[in-house]
């Protein structure tokens, strides 16, 4: 089973998170380079890198200590359970970053070995960044945390239910939909609804018709256009709420969408999906969160349209 995370802020005692050093590149982890996550589970770290240098280009060279440590475990044997893919994660970096360009994407990815003790992990990324291909003047370390909680939490909880079960397909041994675990804080920039509707994640249809949206922790909705994209997540039809336009309205439609384990990113347009080339997105400095990332099942019910060419087209 996997998980894709838009990492959210978790607050963790004394650990924190050191910030890096000023430099012709930053690297931001998307809302602070912390997840929550269970034993078993693949996490897919997103984030910026960003060429803050005003009249050069930055090559990012290499990357090292790609390291993760226990510290802060109920078990002081499971080192080495939590592993960052090396090979995964240096192929997500780019080569070049043009002046004021920034990358947008995924950085890392981490395995989660079912051998994981409870606690908290903490991983290094370091890139080594320089003015040519040949030299790391500037190279740039970030931090972030992995919190694997002292429990399991399932659908029957109470707690998480609603929504698609975070990167699962039809072999998944656990239901419920899309969710979370129950102590995952989110702290985003978009506008929750204060209590005038529930926040997601949940399965909502618009009263008079059927077809389901799955609206998640950002609330933001997306169709699911048939019933085996909505049995692929294993989604129970109990948990579908009927709203009305005003409540169905309330919640953004999403608009960029990604298969899970794959750095592609598309725009959908009703029941199309139109891929988006670095070039068009990186400029438009889009913040992740705004991504659906869907399993393959949903990915395929798309149409394939035409490659977006311009920043324009992102609207």
């Amino acid at each position: 089973m996997k998980k894709y995370f838009y990492l959210s802020i978790f607050v963790l005692g004394a650990v924190f998170l050191p910030k890096a050093a000023s430099a012709d590149i930053s690297i931001d982890f998307s809302n602070g380079g912390n997840a929550t996550t269970t034993p078993g589970e693949t996490i897919y770290i997103t984030g910026t890198l960003t060429n803050n240098a005003t009249s050069s280009i930055v090559y990012l060279n290499s990357l090292s200590n790609l390291n993760v440590i226990p510290s802060n475990t109920v078990a002081t044997s499971s080192s080495g359970s939590v592993i960052i893919d090396e090979v995964a994660t240096k192929n997500y970096l780019p080569v070049t970053l043009n002046v004021s360009q920034k990358y947008i994407s995924t950085l890392i990815k981490v395995n989660v070995m079912s051998s994981a003790a409870a606690g908290d992990y903490l991983g290094m990324y370091t890139i080594n960044a320089g003015s040519s291909a040949t030299t790391n003047e500037f190279p740039q370390t970030q931090y972030f945390i992995i919190h694997i909680p002292g429990a399991t939490y399932s659908s029957s909880s109470g707690n998480n239910s609603g929504g698609l079960q975070m990167g699962t397909d039809t072999t998944a041994s656990s239901g419920g939909g899309l969710q979370m675990p129950v102590d995952l804080q989110f702290q985003d920039n978009l506008n929750l609804s204060a209590g005038m509707y529930s926040n997601g994640p949940r399965l909502i249809k618009l009263e008079g018709t059927s077809t389901v949206y799955w609206v998640n922790a950002n609330n933001l909705k997306i169709p699911m256009w048939t019933d085996a994209v909505f049995k692929s997540y294993n989604n129970n039809s109990e948990e579908v709420q009927t709203v009305t336009q005003e409540e169905f309205d309330f919640y953004q439609n999403a608009k960029y969408v990604r298969l899970i384990g794959n750095s592609r990113i598309y725009k959908t347009e009703g029941k199309y999906k139109r891929f988006i080339p670095s070039a068009v997105w990186n400029p438009a400095g889009i913040d992740v969160s705004l991504i659906i990332d869907v399993n393959k099942t949903d990915f395929n019910s798309y149409k394939i349209g035409k490659s977006l060419t311009t920043g324009e087209e992102l609207n």
